[in-house]
């Protein structure tokens, strides 16, 4: 393919083993020579309304995709809720917390919508916690406590291989990292 920019080929009859040769590498079009402004006007506006047409439908693909795996991270976040009744609601009330300080801080609408993301999915590395640990009605021991604490990293290596949400990483591996205190 030569580029993303369609590629119009200009050519004479004659050149026409040309011709086909550049549509074979990715040439959109063609037109002889000679030929009038008005006929290459039509040329271009006819590829350039379906190439706007490619974008419009992979911009609802692109949509679609994320709204599914937004839907199935926020089933993950309710399926780790379930198992643990004293966290219930918490997610969400965390990603409405954090999405209120992005936007009380000035944040766009992007940012706002991430952030509520990354704030649903805060937990999900309790996934891997033990049962035994997660579910502890009594205080942990010191091993049980450093292994509770693996969540934020075991969120991180979970959700690492969905590169669209890569953003959100920041929020799952550091929610609870000390924050220094401020003089």
């Amino acid at each position: 393919m030569l580029s993303t920019i369609p590629t119009v080929v200009m050519a004479t009859k004659s050149d026409i083993g040309n011709v086909k040769r550049m549509m074979q590498y990715g040439a959109v079009s063609s037109i002889l020579k000679p030929f009038s402004l008005e006929q290459l006007i039509l040329r271009l506006e006819k590829i350039l309304a379906y190439q706007f047409q490619i974008q419009v439908k992979e911009k609802e693909r692109a949509d679609t995709e994320h709204s599914l795996l937004i839907s199935g991270m926020a089933s993950l976040a309710n399926a780790l809720e379930a198992r643990d009744q004293y966290t219930l609601g918490h997610s969400e009330r965390v990603g409405a917390i954090i999405s209120g300080l992005v936007t009380l801080s000035g944040g766009t609408e992007e940012e706002i919508a991430r952030s509520l993301i990354g704030g649903k999915l805060h937990d999900i590395g309790k996934i891997g916690i033990r049962d035994d640990v997660l579910l502890k009605p009594a205080k942990l021991t010191l091993a049980e406590f450093e292994h509770i604490k693996q969540h934020p990293a075991m969120g991180a290596n979970i959700l690492k291989s969905i590169p669209r949400i890569a953003d959100i990483l920041p929020i799952v591996e550091c929610h609870h990292a000390a924050v220094p205190a401020i003089a």
